[in-house]
């Protein structure tokens, strides 16, 4: 057994002093490179590695672990490489403890005690001129800095140590800060934080603007070019019925004209839809303008009006229609639950935003305003560790939704044997039915959608309001364009957006649950992620307005960073991709009733995650003040271990020759 630690900072390398490795160290991990293992300092110290040079293969989002093992090989090359193994020698196997000791014995007989509290970024992340190497710099922290294993810290370092003056409750850099800045240091990353456990997963702080990817960011701006060549739509939805926006003046409106055809979904097939016409919904004798007739059908319809001048005009609106019998059975299921003595949990709403290949970097680069109103205006905690389990968005949808590796689930998936529809997967969406929530769930892309690209997709809806048809129709009659931006005049993240605020205003005393997910904007173009930044503050404010969020958690997230970019073909693209954007913001109240769970988020913002954690926290909504049992790891609302490992936070242990799908490149652990 040992433990292989990779190297703190990686540094620049002209690329032509690289050897090539050879086939047969390729295959075997047990071959190393020449390196220096200063055994005194547990630390590995290289001549020097290029932090943009890629492997050879380029990932273009394909789902497998083929990459994440070249990318090793790498590592390995320019000698980011184990020392050899000692294990050999011993004739039993050792167990963690004894490890820990004996490298502690091995490597200081005067580190004997913890430091009560931990060093600053400042002293970890930053470097003052002078002349001292590497080698040097290195044994100072590991002198001064990094506290042993005899015991846990006794304090954690305040996000103020951390990352400088900011709210407090905020963990996240203001945008002005030295860490959302471009890099003036000159120093590559990743720049890794210091650990108190040799064996837990050590985070990455990566600048969102290092000098090695600086070239291949674009900025866009906030506006994606849908009105150019299409009218304004002249009609919005209000409690059912058609009305003018006020883009539009009336007189210009031929109403004699005008057809609504509803998306329905087919019965038992998630793959179709069919359409009814419902004809004209207005009075066409009318003098003066009417709201329409209620349009209750479906919550998706196809809208078709001519103008005055004669030209046809085509929208596509989706709104949530209240369903009565959805409300009168909620009101059954908690009446029964507090009967029964079971009405436990927080009793808050949870909605849940999540973008396609969108990591902590790129948020932070691309959606200041959003964060910035995060910051200022709600309590949000800014998870940072946030990692991945697995390769694409199928792995990390499947852990927050079910709490299981895909491989753990019944057979789904198309064209194996004894495979079905995942119905049967234990879906949180049931849970939160169960304790008398109305649902909804939507992903914008179809035809790459995570339970269906790969998948059979659902033989029922998932939840009471589910929006996988409107996307079809769109797709079915092209509807959009290219990029995925834009639906005729309409920003298609404003589809998602507002079908999430228009089931919050649908059930106004009926607790809530929603997940959308975002594929479209951002899943092969990571740059138009600023095309929703002001979209996403506006859904923000309307829920703060509105008084939504006095009772919902907000969570927005990403599943990873992006896959099919130059950018993913640098070192610090790599390291990007396994840190996926998560922020969770909760009602004022919450910290004055439960600080408990506050203080845990507070705390959790700096370790390592995983979709696993998010799932348990979902869970622990339902089940306060008890802990959800049967999880693989924990709530985000109890404190995290500071000393966890990549397995504990979700991740499996591996076999020596296996492949190696770990969140981080920075500690990995191999038995």
């Amino acid at each position: 057994m040992f433990i292989i630690f990779l190297r703190s900072i990686i540094h620049d390398r002209d690329k032509s002093n690289v050897r090539p490795r050879s086939a047969d160290e390729r295959e075997d991990l047990a071959e190393y490179d020449e390196v220096t293992y200063d055994m005194e300092n547990l630390t590995y110290q290289d001549t020097g590695i290029n932090a943009t040079e890629p492997p050879e293969k380029i990932h273009r989002g394909v789902e497998g672990d083929d990459e994440v093992e070249e990318t090793l090989d790498w590592l390995h090359e320019h000698g980011a490489t184990p020392p050899p193994d000692q294990s050999d020698s011993v004739s039993s196997p050792v167990t963690d403890i004894e490890e820990i000791t004996t490298v502690e014995q091995a490597s200081s007989s005067t580190q004997s005690s913890v430091p009560s509290t931990l060093p600053s970024s400042k002293q970890s992340l930053t470097s003052e001129p002078s002349s001292t190497t590497d080698a040097e710099n290195t044994t100072t922290v590991t002198q001064d800095d990094a506290p042993t294993q005899s015991s846990p810290p006794s304090t954690l370092p305040s996000s103020t140590q951390r990352y400088g003056a900011q709210q407090n409750h905020s963990s996240l850099p203001d945008i002005s800060s030295q860490f959302t800045t471009p890099s003036t240091t000159g120093l590559p990353t990743p720049i890794y934080t210091t650990s108190p456990n040799l064996n837990s997963c050590k985070l990455p702080n990566l600048d969102p603007w290092d000098p090695s990817i600086s070239h291949l960011l674009k900025d866009v701006g906030n506006d994606p070019g849908c009105r150019g060549g299409y009218p304004l739509p002249a009609f919005d939805v209000k409690n059912n019925r058609l009305i003018l926006t006020g883009e539009v003046n009336a007189s210009l409106i031929d109403f004699s004209e005008v057809n609504v055809e509803t998306i329905h979904r087919d019965n038992g097939d998630d793959g179709y839809v069919h359409y009814a016409n419902q004809g004209n919904p207005f009075n066409a004798l009318a003098e003066k303008f009417q709201p329409s007739n209620v349009i209750n059908k479906s919550d998706f319809f196809v809208l078709k009006y001519k103008l005055s001048s004669g030209k046809e005009v085509t929208n596509y609106l989706a709104r949530a229609v209240p369903q009565q019998d959805v409300i009168d059975e909620s009101s059954r299921m908690r009446q029964k639950l507090r009967q029964q003595g079971k009405n436990k949990g927080l009793g808050l709403n949870v909605v849940m935003l999540g973008f396609d290949s969108v990591s902590a970097a790129n948020f932070r680069r691309k959606m200041p305003k959003s964060i910035n109103f995060l910051k200022r205006s709600l309590k949000t905690y800014f998870i940072s560790g946030q990692t991945i389990v697995g390769d694409a968005t199928t792995p990390a949808l499947t852990a927050m939704l079910t709490g299981l590796y895909e491989k753990e689930t019944p057979e789904g998936r198309q064209g194996y044997d004894n495979s079905a529809t995942i119905d049967k997967w234990p879906w949180i969406m049931n849970l939160y039915k169960e304790h008398g929530y109305v649902t909804m769930m939507g992903e914008d892309d179809p035809t790459m959608g995570a339970f269906n690209l790969r998948l059979r997709g659902f033989e029922d809806p998932p939840a009471h309001h589910y929006a996988r048809p409107f996307w079809l129709a769109l797709e079915e009659r092209y509807e959009r364009d290219e990029p995925g931006l834009c639906s005729r005049s309409t920003f298609m993240v404003n589809y998602t957006l507002d079908y999430v605020l228009s089931y919050f205003e649908a059930y106004p005393s009926t607790p809530k649950f929603a997940f959308a997910f975002m594929s479209y904007l951002t899943h092969a173009h990571p740059n138009h992620l600023s095309y929703a930044d002001n979209d996403i503050v506006r859904l923000l404010r309307t829920f703060v307005d509105r008084k939504y969020h006095d009772n919902t958690v907000i969570i927005l997230f990403g599943d990873h960073g992006s896959r099919n970019d130059d950018v993913r073909n640098t070192m610090q693209g790599k390291l990007e991709e396994r840190l996926p954007w998560l922020s969770i913001s909760v009602p004022a109240w919450l910290e004055k009733k439960y600080p408990d769970l506050t203080s845990a988020l507070e705390h959790n913002q700096h370790i390592i995650s995983s979709p696993f954690d998010v799932h348990a926290t979902l869970r622990h909504v339902l089940t306060y003040p008890e802990e959800p049992r049967g999880e693989k790891t924990q709530s985000l609302f109890r404190k995290l271990n500071y000393t966890r490992t990549c397995s504990e936070a979700g991740k499996k242990k591996i076999a020596r020759k296996e492949r190696l799908p770990l969140p981080l490149m920075s500690v990995f652990r191999v038995l």
